[in-house]
């Protein structure tokens, strides 16, 4: 069926007042460093256990302005970045969303045609109202993939590497007929932990905890490998308050 000219330009203004008359609540939020205010995550589909564990947010906004990114770089490594937000831009931030028409969108907006997808989803919780939404394959305005594209590319921000204080590590003992050339050396002596005490899952920090965030993002699709005196491992890393899976 043919459209006319009319028809498009009625249907274009009616897509635009639909943002433009969405609700509009007020740009507040509980400012405690542990309250997720906002987050965009693309999870999981059909993947490998260790993708689905180690997976994090492609970004997060803590209530006190706190803001983790996560970039692929050219080596195909996953680059956890870190930055912080004074109060003014992230209520610009904010207010980009609202104006955008995100409290006007549909919840869910999916194609179940298609199977194995990961959802994209962005969550905003502000004092007065939370709201989710995602895209299963596809439907989803083109301003929901403008807003994902931006904060999940750090809004512009010049962050540093991120690496988090205390994480729950669990190690997946590796039989490989050919051992992985780029396997990051596991040193007891220099850690002071054996990655095969960590089969149960234990609690890491400090200089441990650096090397073991080395390795889990040394390839961005499944995570790297640890070579403990030719012994290899590989690492799940949930860290409390940002990992999609909690430990």
């Amino acid at each position: 069926m043919k459209l006319k000219a009319s028809h498009l330009s009625l249907l274009a203004l009616l897509l635009f007042a639909c943002g433009l008359f969405a609700p509009k609540p007020e740009i507040a939020w509980n400012n405690d460093p542990e309250n997720v205010v906002l987050e965009l995550s693309n999870c999981c589909g059909f993947v490998p256990y260790e993708t689905a564990i180690n997976a994090l947010p492609d970004a997060i906004i803590y209530g006190d302005g706190r803001f983790i990114w996560v970039e692929i770089n050219d080596a195909r490594q996953r680059v956890v970045m870190e930055a912080q937000l004074r109060e003014e831009e992230m209520a610009a931030l904010l207010q980009k969303m609202v104006d955008a028409g995100f409290y006007g969108w549909k919840d869910q907006y999916a194609d179940y045609n298609v199977t194995d997808l990961p959802n994209q989803c962005m969550r905003l919780r502000l004092s007065e109202e939370n709201k989710s939404v995602c895209e299963y394959a596809e439907g989803a305005p083109a301003a929901f993939h403008r807003l994902y594209g931006e904060l999940a590319s750090g809004a512009g921000m010049a962050g540093k590497p991120y690496v988090p204080e205390e994480a729950y590590v669990t190690s997946l003992a590796m039989d490989f007929e050919v051992p992985p050339e780029d396997a990051i050396p596991w040193s007891v002596e220099d850690l002071g932990i054996s990655l095969a005490h960590a089969a149960g899952g234990i609690w890491m920090e400090g200089t441990a905890l650096e090397k073991a965030w080395e390795v889990v993002n040394s390839t961005a699709w499944i995570g790297g490998e640890a070579d403990e005196n030719g012994d290899y491992y590989r690492l799940l890393v949930q860290v409390p308050g940002l990992s999609l899976s909690e430990p």
